[in-house]
This record gives C-alpha cells, sequence and structure tokens, in this order.
C-alpha cells in the first residue's frame, strides 16, 4: 500500500514585549495586528508578551519562526532590521530588556535538537520605553510599514 505524505512547513512569527511599557511593547503590538491578515494555513501567530520561556515551547513545533522585539541596536527610532541569533554580536550596542532570556532560551531550544530550521528576529529600534500602553507618535506613524515588512518577511521564510 502507498502512501503519500506531504511535509507542510510550519512557520509562526512570535511577539515579544511589555506593552505597559510604550515602544516595548511594538512586537505584541505588531503580531495582534497581524492576526487580521490573510496568513497561510501553515502559519502561526503567538503573543508571548514577557512570558519568554513560552518561545521554547513555541519553537520546537515550527520549522521557520520571526521573533518581533523592540532592539536598541543604534537605528532611529522606528527604524527595523532583521537579524539571526547568530548576528547578534555583530548589531553593536543591541539591546532588548528581555534579549538575554531570549537568547538563552534559543540556545537551549538548539541544545535540545528543537529549533527551526530557521530563526529571524526583527529589531524595532524604540524611542521610549518608560510606562504607558501607547506607542509613541514615532512609532505608530511607522506601524503600517513595520506591518508591511514583517508580512514580507513571513511570506519569503
Amino acid at each position: 500500500m502507498n502512501s503519500l505524505f506531504l511535509l507542510v512547513e510550519m512557520k509562526g512569527v512570535i511577539g515579544v514585549g511589555n506593552t505597559f511599557k510604550k515602544d516595548d511593547g511594538i512586537g505584541v503590538k505588531l503580531v495582534r495586528k497581524l492576526r487580521g491578515r490573510e496568513t497561510s494555513s501553515e502559519t502561526r501567530i503567538f503573543d508571548v508578551g514577557l512570558d519568554v520561556i513560552k518561545v521554547l515551547h513555541i519553537l520546537k513545533d515550527l520549522d521557520k519562526a520571526i521573533i518581533v522585539d523592540a532592539v536598541r541596536y543604534g537605528g532611529e527610532p522606528g527604524d527595523f532590521v532583521f537579524f539571526s541569533p547568530e548576528e547578534v554580536n555583530s548589531l553593536k550596542g543591541m539591546g532588548s530588556s528581555h534579549e538575554s532570556d531570549l537568547l538563552d532560551i534559543l540556545e537551549l531550544s538548539r541544545e535540545l535538537g528543537e529549533s527551526p530550521e530557521e530563526v529571524v528576529i526583527m529589531g524595532i529600534e524604540p524611542e521610549d520605553d518608560s510606562h504607558g500602553e501607547e506607542i509613541t507618535p514615532t512609532l505608530k506613524e511607522r506601524f503600517p510599514e513595520l506591518l508591511d515588512k514583517l508580512f514580507e518577511k513571513l511570506e519569503s521564510l
């Protein structure tokens, strides 16, 4: 008896951040908005907020992943960069309030053999991460562009 197996690559987008600290919540806000867009049935969208340990459990079920977070890397507020976890050291002055935890989780995922074949981080330069639920006007203005670029990256994985 012949069986036909379709290999389906599972893709995921994971939003990280604190929505009570203005621009620090940009990753979460973007993935929430991404849910309103038509994506393939093989795409999963996750909002983990500050509970970055969830990323470890999510990654094991994915073949490709994009993690979206506010990252200070020296750009102008609202600028963004896509990079791999291995490229972190080359981004001068890069910093995220979740950076060390997230990088440790990505490393643990690799050590456990549960890491996706491709992990990309979308780092967005914040303007203000003080207390407040609204993102700054600068990031609000850039929000549609950021959402479009995230969607394009997802489609290209």
